[in-house]
């Protein structure tokens, strides 16, 4: 959003116990957000990680911008996982045509308080080469989960900025990616 005065929403509405997730965020930073259901058990899955697909389970995603024009647009798409990561990859890729990979990750803590979060999203610049794809792509195949990645960053910044925890995180993804 380049506007203080822009909006963004995406509402996820699915049939399983979460129901529906709504975020609101605006151009001056500020973010907003709902759950239906905000007592929803997320029982790990084999691999360690909160089963959020299957709390929302199937249904759709909408996604509204507000960019001070005439009219707001949207985009509607089926849900494919229920993984919110997933589901903008989706979205960006059926609904604007735009390739991208979407990365969340969430820390929850023992006493269930969020021990740092965070997400990115990369997008290929028009006019990007193939092998430039295939190089991020294998790039982000053999990444860290995000999760630990902001989890140590977060650990070893504390008091930082959010434009330094940014250009941490993206000097740690980008460490391995050729410069040419």
């Amino acid at each position: 959003l380049k506007r203080d005065e822009d909006k963004l929403t995406v509402n996820f509405k699915g049939n399983g116990q979460a129901r529906q997730i709504l975020a609101t965020a605006h151009g001056d930073g500020t973010v907003k957000g709902y759950i239906a259901n905000p007592y929803v058990d997320l029982p790990l899955k084999e691999n360690g990680k909160l089963d959020v697909g299957g709390a929302l389970g199937e249904g759709e995603l909408k996604v509204i911008k507000d960019l001070g024009l005439k009219e707001p647009s949207m985009g509607t798409i089926a849900l494919v996982s229920g993984e919110i990561d997933d589901e903008l990859t989706a979205y960006f890729y059926i609904s604007e045509q735009q390739n991208s990979s979407v990365a969340l990750g969430v820390k929850v803590e023992r006493d269930l308080s969020i021990g740092a979060a965070g997400g990115m999203i990369i997008q290929m610049l028009p006019g990007g080469s193939e092998e430039a794809v295939d190089l991020l792509e294998d790039m982000l195949s053999k990444m860290r989960p995000l999760t630990a990645i902001i989890s140590d960053i977060y650990e070893g910044c504390k008091g930082m900025t959010q434009e330094g925890l940014a250009e941490k995180l993206l000097s740690e993804i980008f460490k391995d990616m050729p410069e040419d």
